[in-house]
Protein backbone atom coordinates (compact mmCIF):
# COMPACT_ATOMS: atom_id res chain seq x y z
CA UNK A 1 0.00 0.00 0.00
CA UNK A 2 2.68 2.44 0.33
CA UNK A 3 4.45 1.87 -2.61
CA UNK A 4 0.55 2.43 -3.96
CA UNK A 5 0.12 5.63 -2.18
CA UNK A 6 3.19 7.12 -3.62
CA UNK A 7 2.52 6.26 -7.33
CA UNK A 8 -1.03 7.79 -6.83
CA UNK A 9 0.93 11.18 -5.63
CA UNK A 10 3.85 10.80 -8.08
CA UNK A 11 0.84 10.91 -10.92
CA UNK A 12 -1.11 13.39 -9.25
CA UNK A 13 2.00 15.90 -9.33
CA UNK A 14 2.29 15.23 -13.14
CA UNK A 15 -1.30 15.86 -13.74
CA UNK A 16 -1.05 19.32 -11.14
CA UNK A 17 2.05 20.25 -13.27
CA UNK A 18 1.12 19.98 -17.07
CA UNK A 19 -2.33 21.23 -16.05
CA UNK A 20 -0.46 24.52 -14.92
CA UNK A 21 2.06 24.78 -17.13
CA UNK A 22 2.99 28.08 -19.05
CA UNK A 23 1.06 27.86 -22.61
CA UNK A 24 2.84 26.75 -25.91
CA UNK A 25 2.69 28.78 -29.19
CA UNK A 26 0.31 26.42 -30.86
CA UNK A 27 -0.48 26.52 -34.68
CA UNK A 28 -2.59 23.88 -35.66
CA UNK A 29 -3.48 22.67 -31.78
CA UNK A 30 -6.97 22.49 -30.49
CA UNK A 31 -7.13 25.72 -28.87
CA UNK A 32 -6.54 27.23 -32.65
CA UNK A 33 -9.34 25.31 -34.14
CA UNK A 34 -11.80 26.33 -30.65
CA UNK A 35 -12.42 22.40 -30.08
CA UNK A 36 -11.79 22.73 -26.11
CA UNK A 37 -14.50 22.18 -23.71
CA UNK A 38 -16.03 19.71 -26.08
CA UNK A 39 -17.18 16.20 -25.74
CA UNK A 40 -14.76 13.47 -27.74
CA UNK A 41 -15.43 9.96 -28.17
CA UNK A 42 -12.62 7.21 -28.62
CA UNK A 43 -12.92 3.48 -29.66
CA UNK A 44 -10.00 1.44 -28.42
CA UNK A 45 -8.32 -2.02 -28.19
CA UNK A 46 -5.48 -3.41 -26.93
CA UNK A 47 -3.25 -6.07 -25.03
CA UNK A 48 -2.77 -6.95 -21.45
CA UNK A 49 0.18 -8.50 -19.84
CA UNK A 50 -1.47 -9.81 -16.32
CA UNK A 51 0.12 -10.55 -12.85
CA UNK A 52 -1.13 -10.66 -9.67
CA UNK A 53 -0.30 -8.49 -6.56
CA UNK A 54 3.50 -7.36 -5.98
CA UNK A 55 2.87 -8.93 -2.27
CA UNK A 56 2.07 -12.11 -3.72
CA UNK A 57 5.30 -13.91 -5.88
CA UNK A 58 7.26 -10.72 -6.92
CA UNK A 59 9.41 -12.84 -8.66
CA UNK A 60 10.86 -16.94 -8.54
CA UNK A 61 11.80 -17.80 -5.29
CA UNK A 62 13.03 -21.43 -3.25
CA UNK A 63 11.28 -21.60 0.14
CA UNK A 64 13.63 -24.36 1.93
CA UNK A 65 11.79 -26.16 5.22
CA UNK A 66 13.87 -28.64 6.34
CA UNK A 67 13.77 -31.35 3.53
CA UNK A 68 10.90 -29.72 1.86
CA UNK A 69 12.21 -27.61 -1.32
CA UNK A 70 9.28 -25.66 -3.18
CA UNK A 71 9.48 -23.57 -6.56
CA UNK A 72 7.00 -21.63 -7.44
CA UNK A 73 6.92 -19.40 -10.62
CA UNK A 74 4.24 -16.86 -11.67
CA UNK A 75 4.57 -16.43 -15.37
CA UNK A 76 2.23 -13.07 -16.71
CA UNK A 77 -0.08 -13.66 -19.53
CA UNK A 78 -1.21 -12.48 -22.52
CA UNK A 79 -4.62 -10.88 -23.30
CA UNK A 80 -6.58 -8.27 -24.57
CA UNK A 81 -9.24 -5.57 -23.77
CA UNK A 82 -11.41 -3.28 -26.12
CA UNK A 83 -13.07 -0.52 -25.01
CA UNK A 84 -15.03 2.61 -25.40
CA UNK A 85 -14.09 6.10 -23.62
CA UNK A 86 -15.67 9.44 -23.36
CA UNK A 87 -13.32 12.43 -22.88
CA UNK A 88 -14.45 16.15 -21.66
CA UNK A 89 -11.76 18.85 -21.71
CA UNK A 90 -12.48 21.65 -20.15
CA UNK A 91 -9.65 23.70 -21.11
CA UNK A 92 -6.00 23.42 -22.87
CA UNK A 93 -4.92 21.49 -19.80
CA UNK A 94 -7.77 19.76 -18.07
CA UNK A 95 -9.99 17.26 -18.75
CA UNK A 96 -12.01 14.00 -17.16
CA UNK A 97 -12.76 10.75 -19.00
CA UNK A 98 -14.61 7.73 -18.20
CA UNK A 99 -15.45 4.73 -20.19
CA UNK A 100 -16.84 1.31 -20.27
CA UNK A 101 -13.69 -1.83 -20.76
CA UNK A 102 -14.09 -5.44 -22.13
CA UNK A 103 -10.96 -7.27 -20.30
CA UNK A 104 -9.52 -10.36 -20.22
CA UNK A 105 -7.07 -11.14 -18.06
CA UNK A 106 -4.47 -13.88 -17.26
CA UNK A 107 -1.96 -15.58 -15.08
CA UNK A 108 -0.80 -18.83 -15.05
CA UNK A 109 1.45 -20.76 -11.67
CA UNK A 110 3.69 -22.86 -11.77
CA UNK A 111 4.92 -24.57 -8.73
CA UNK A 112 7.22 -27.63 -8.27
CA UNK A 113 7.93 -29.55 -4.44
CA UNK A 114 9.70 -32.17 -3.45
CA UNK A 115 10.40 -33.87 0.38
CA UNK A 116 13.18 -36.39 0.60
CA UNK A 117 13.64 -38.63 3.58
CA UNK A 118 16.53 -40.25 5.06
CA UNK A 119 15.57 -43.97 4.12
CA UNK A 120 15.44 -43.17 0.37
CA UNK A 121 11.64 -42.37 0.28
CA UNK A 122 9.99 -39.06 -1.44
CA UNK A 123 7.12 -37.27 -2.35
CA UNK A 124 7.16 -35.17 -5.93
CA UNK A 125 4.65 -32.69 -7.33
CA UNK A 126 4.50 -30.60 -10.35
CA UNK A 127 1.47 -28.19 -10.72
CA UNK A 128 0.67 -26.06 -13.40
CA UNK A 129 -2.07 -23.96 -13.00
CA UNK A 130 -3.68 -20.95 -14.89
CA UNK A 131 -6.33 -18.32 -13.86
CA UNK A 132 -8.45 -16.63 -16.36
CA UNK A 133 -10.85 -13.50 -16.14
CA UNK A 134 -13.06 -11.40 -18.40
CA UNK A 135 -14.17 -8.51 -16.51
CA UNK A 136 -15.95 -5.60 -17.70
CA UNK A 137 -14.72 -2.33 -16.12
CA UNK A 138 -15.57 1.44 -15.67
CA UNK A 139 -12.89 3.84 -15.19
CA UNK A 140 -13.33 6.99 -13.66
CA UNK A 141 -10.33 9.66 -14.40
CA UNK A 142 -8.75 13.16 -14.32
CA UNK A 143 -6.62 13.77 -17.16
CA UNK A 144 -4.04 16.31 -17.85
CA UNK A 145 -3.50 17.89 -21.53
CA UNK A 146 -0.40 18.93 -23.09
CA UNK A 147 -0.35 20.57 -26.75
CA UNK A 148 2.42 20.61 -28.92
CA UNK A 149 3.08 22.60 -32.15
CA UNK A 150 3.07 19.91 -34.77
CA UNK A 151 1.85 19.74 -38.82
CA UNK A 152 -0.56 17.48 -37.32
CA UNK A 153 -2.65 17.83 -34.12
CA UNK A 154 -0.82 16.09 -31.39
CA UNK A 155 -1.49 15.66 -27.76
CA UNK A 156 0.30 14.57 -24.92
CA UNK A 157 -2.34 12.80 -22.65
CA UNK A 158 -2.05 11.64 -18.83
CA UNK A 159 -5.09 10.11 -16.83
CA UNK A 160 -5.19 8.90 -13.85
CA UNK A 161 -8.23 7.44 -11.20
CA UNK A 162 -9.80 4.52 -9.94
CA UNK A 163 -12.33 2.08 -11.82
CA UNK A 164 -14.59 -0.49 -10.58
CA UNK A 165 -14.86 -3.93 -12.11
CA UNK A 166 -17.19 -7.10 -12.16
CA UNK A 167 -16.55 -10.37 -12.99
CA UNK A 168 -18.38 -11.92 -16.06
CA UNK A 169 -16.20 -15.25 -16.11
CA UNK A 170 -13.52 -17.05 -15.26
CA UNK A 171 -11.39 -20.57 -15.48
CA UNK A 172 -9.27 -22.16 -13.14
CA UNK A 173 -7.23 -24.48 -15.21
CA UNK A 174 -5.24 -26.85 -13.35
CA UNK A 175 -2.46 -29.82 -14.86
CA UNK A 176 -0.74 -31.90 -11.83
CA UNK A 177 1.29 -34.56 -12.21
CA UNK A 178 2.83 -36.56 -8.36
CA UNK A 179 5.18 -38.93 -7.52
CA UNK A 180 5.96 -41.08 -4.49
CA UNK A 181 8.49 -43.52 -3.72
CA UNK A 182 8.09 -45.99 -1.24
CA UNK A 183 9.90 -48.51 0.89
CA UNK A 184 7.80 -51.49 0.75
CA UNK A 185 10.39 -54.27 2.04
CA UNK A 186 13.81 -54.71 3.76
CA UNK A 187 16.33 -57.33 3.14
CA UNK A 188 18.83 -58.17 5.87
CA UNK A 189 20.80 -60.15 3.34
CA UNK A 190 21.77 -56.96 1.22
CA UNK A 191 21.06 -54.53 3.85
CA UNK A 192 18.96 -52.90 1.78
CA UNK A 193 15.63 -51.46 1.40
CA UNK A 194 12.87 -52.46 -1.54
CA UNK A 195 11.23 -49.51 -3.10
CA UNK A 196 7.98 -48.95 -4.78
CA UNK A 197 7.11 -45.70 -7.28
CA UNK A 198 4.04 -44.82 -8.16
CA UNK A 199 2.69 -41.54 -10.23
CA UNK A 200 -0.63 -40.21 -11.23
CA UNK A 201 -1.94 -36.97 -12.83
CA UNK A 202 -4.54 -35.18 -13.77
CA UNK A 203 -6.04 -32.34 -15.80
CA UNK A 204 -9.25 -30.48 -15.14
CA UNK A 205 -11.20 -26.92 -15.47
CA UNK A 206 -13.51 -25.61 -13.05
CA UNK A 207 -15.01 -22.17 -12.68
CA UNK A 208 -13.34 -19.33 -10.94
CA UNK A 209 -16.46 -17.77 -9.67
CA UNK A 210 -19.39 -18.82 -7.92
CA UNK A 211 -21.04 -20.27 -4.76
CA UNK A 212 -18.49 -22.11 -2.96
CA UNK A 213 -21.50 -23.45 -0.85
CA UNK A 214 -22.07 -25.84 -4.17
CA UNK A 215 -19.32 -27.76 -4.07
CA UNK A 216 -20.73 -30.09 -1.44
CA UNK A 217 -23.08 -31.03 -3.79
CA UNK A 218 -20.61 -31.27 -6.67
CA UNK A 219 -20.16 -35.17 -7.33
CA UNK A 220 -16.59 -34.10 -9.70
CA UNK A 221 -14.05 -31.87 -8.67
CA UNK A 222 -14.50 -30.52 -12.43
CA UNK A 223 -18.28 -29.00 -10.89
CA UNK A 224 -16.72 -27.51 -7.95
CA UNK A 225 -16.41 -23.74 -8.40
CA UNK A 226 -13.06 -21.35 -6.56
CA UNK A 227 -15.82 -18.92 -5.49
CA UNK A 228 -13.54 -15.81 -6.10
CA UNK A 229 -15.07 -12.31 -5.55
CA UNK A 230 -16.85 -10.80 -8.36
CA UNK A 231 -16.41 -6.99 -7.58
CA UNK A 232 -12.99 -5.36 -7.57
CA UNK A 233 -11.90 -1.93 -7.41
CA UNK A 234 -8.37 -0.55 -8.58
CA UNK A 235 -6.52 2.21 -9.61
CA UNK A 236 -5.58 2.92 -13.63
CA UNK A 237 -2.71 4.60 -14.63
CA UNK A 238 -3.30 5.92 -18.47
CA UNK A 239 -0.44 7.52 -20.82
CA UNK A 240 -1.25 8.56 -24.14
CA UNK A 241 -0.24 10.39 -27.58
CA UNK A 242 -3.31 11.85 -29.84
CA UNK A 243 -2.25 12.19 -33.33
CA UNK A 244 -4.74 13.75 -35.02
CA UNK A 245 -8.01 11.13 -34.45
CA UNK A 246 -5.60 8.23 -33.58
CA UNK A 247 -4.41 7.25 -30.17
CA UNK A 248 -1.53 5.22 -28.54
CA UNK A 249 -0.91 4.88 -25.16
CA UNK A 250 0.19 2.31 -22.19
CA UNK A 251 -2.03 1.78 -19.26
CA UNK A 252 -1.45 0.19 -16.02
CA UNK A 253 -4.51 -1.11 -13.98
CA UNK A 254 -3.84 -1.77 -9.69
CA UNK A 255 -6.35 -3.93 -8.10
CA UNK A 256 -7.09 -3.08 -4.69
CA UNK A 257 -8.95 -5.64 -3.12
CA UNK A 258 -8.30 -9.64 -1.81
CA UNK A 259 -11.02 -11.63 -4.60
CA UNK A 260 -10.16 -15.10 -2.62
CA UNK A 261 -13.01 -16.40 -0.82
CA UNK A 262 -13.54 -15.08 2.89
CA UNK A 263 -13.71 -19.15 3.60
CA UNK A 264 -10.93 -20.28 1.62
CA UNK A 265 -9.35 -17.36 2.86
CA UNK A 266 -9.47 -18.41 6.75
CA UNK A 267 -8.42 -21.76 5.59
CA UNK A 268 -4.99 -20.53 4.27
CA UNK A 269 -4.83 -18.69 7.45
CA UNK A 270 -5.43 -21.52 9.77
CA UNK A 271 -2.93 -24.00 7.71
CA UNK A 272 -0.22 -21.29 7.30
CA UNK A 273 -0.59 -18.65 9.72
CA UNK A 274 -2.09 -15.19 9.20
CA UNK A 275 0.81 -13.73 8.97
CA UNK A 276 2.05 -16.20 6.18
CA UNK A 277 -1.16 -15.30 4.21
CA UNK A 278 -0.83 -13.49 0.88
CA UNK A 279 -3.66 -11.56 -0.76
CA UNK A 280 -4.81 -12.38 -4.37
CA UNK A 281 -5.50 -9.38 -6.35
CA UNK A 282 -5.17 -8.84 -9.97
CA UNK A 283 -3.05 -6.04 -11.79
CA UNK A 284 -2.56 -5.54 -15.95
CA UNK A 285 -0.47 -3.29 -17.96
CA UNK A 286 -2.03 -2.72 -20.97
CA UNK A 287 -1.07 -1.54 -24.77
CA UNK A 288 -3.58 0.09 -26.99
CA UNK A 289 -4.49 1.94 -29.66
CA UNK A 290 -7.79 3.94 -31.04
CA UNK A 291 -9.65 6.11 -33.26
CA UNK A 292 -11.40 9.11 -31.64
CA UNK A 293 -14.55 10.22 -33.75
Amino acid sequence: MKKLRVIIVLMLLVVASVAYAEPLSLQNSKSKNNEYNKFSFRIQAGVNLSNTSDDVFDETHTLIIDDFDEYINVVPSVGYNVGLRLDKQFNRYFAIQTGLDYTFKAVEIFTEYKLDFPSGEYIYCKDEEKYSFHYLQIPLMVGARCDFDCNVPVQLQFNTGPYIAVALAGKHKVDAYFEEKIADGYNPTTGRYTYTTTNASEKYSQNAFGDINDNEKAERIEDEVLGLKRFDIGWRFDVGVDINKFYIGVAYDLGFFDIQNEQVKKEYKKIYGAGNYEPFTTSSASFNVGYRF
